[in-house]
């Protein structure tokens, strides 16, 4: 058992590295003297989005091992239980994930916009 958790980290890891690398190109909005209180909002929001990007990908892998194992286990009703029980983990998961996602970009453009006064407390 603790060889299958091996390869299913090298093959996650596999996956997800070429993600980060070419996701993380473009995270940072601005460069030297040109950072503001927007360009931090912007990487904020840049940060959020590579994650909920990393969660869909391993919400993915999740669903695909947990396929696999209704498929190949068609007779054992231990393994396709333990299977949907997978699948709606990350079907939770994901609603929390996706919940938090909402709400932190609500408030997000709740700050940043000047019309709502949110920023009241900055004397803006």
């Amino acid at each position: 058992m603790r060889q299958h958790k091996t390869y299913f980290l090298t093959f996650v890891i596999a996956l997800l590295v070429p993600l980060t690398a070419a996701y993380a190109a473009g995270i940072v909005p601005c460069s030297g003297a040109d950072c503001n209180f927007g360009s931090l909002v912007g990487l904020i929001n840049n940060v959020i989005n590579w994650f909920l990007a990393i969660a869909a990908s391993v919400a993915a892998i999740t669903f695909a091992i947990a396929g696999a194992k209704m498929l190949f286990n068609p007779a054992n009703d231990a393994k396709k239980t333990e299977a949907k029980a997978m699948m709606w983990k990350t079907i939770v998961g994901l609603l929390v994930i996706l919940c938090a996602w909402v709400v932190l970009h609500a408030v997000i453009g709740a700050i940043t916009n000047p019309n709502t006064g949110a920023l009241r407390f900055l004397g803006k």
